[in-house]
């Protein structure tokens, strides 16, 4: 039966029912998606603040380089939930066009993440920058566990 069409068993006409459930999906994916950023960029700030601080009074290169990096990353994550957020409010056209784009984003997102890692690891190879090494490491870890999570969840919602 072609989409738009009234189904068999009376209720919603076929496809419409898909379409208002690809729209709730994508609004739950980026509300949770969005809070999960917001909260990590939160963390990731403050927490590198601190870490900075203590690593300044420590003279602790290690501190230092982990505190720069998580909060440099909070920093980012926060302007990226900032512009996701207002994203968020435009209406939606094709639901399921945006799911797919969605999870395109988040898939791409996941292979830059594992770029990251890679340059986590060459980094770690330079004297004086294993802080920075593993701050980057440490947010490369935890956007690659949120952005596939969060694709497994659309690709799972997709194929029920």
């Amino acid at each position: 039966m072609e989409r738009g069409h009234a189904s068999p068993a009376g209720g919603h006409p076929v496809g419409v029912s898909d379409e208002l459930s690809d729209l709730r999906l994508l609004r739950a994916v980026r509300a949770d998606l969005t809070r999960h950023l917001v909260a990590w960029g939160v963390s990731s700030l403050v927490g590198g603040a601190v870490l900075l601080g203590v690593g300044a009074s420590r003279r602790s290169r290690v501190l230092t380089g982990v505190g720069r990096q998580a909060a440099a990353w909070g920093a980012v994550d926060l302007v990226i939930a900032g512009v996701g957020s207002a994203s968020n409010r435009r209406p939606v056209v094709d639901a399921p066009r945006a799911v797919r784009s969605l999870y395109r984003l988040l898939a791409v997102n996941a292979v830059l993440d594992v770029g990251y890692l890679a340059g986590a690891a060459l980094l770690a190879r330079r004297p004086g920058r294993e802080g920075d090494a593993l701050g980057v490491a440490v947010q490369a870890l935890a956007l690659l566990v949120l952005d596939t999570g969060h694709a497994a969840r659309l690709r799972r919602a997709r194929r029920d």
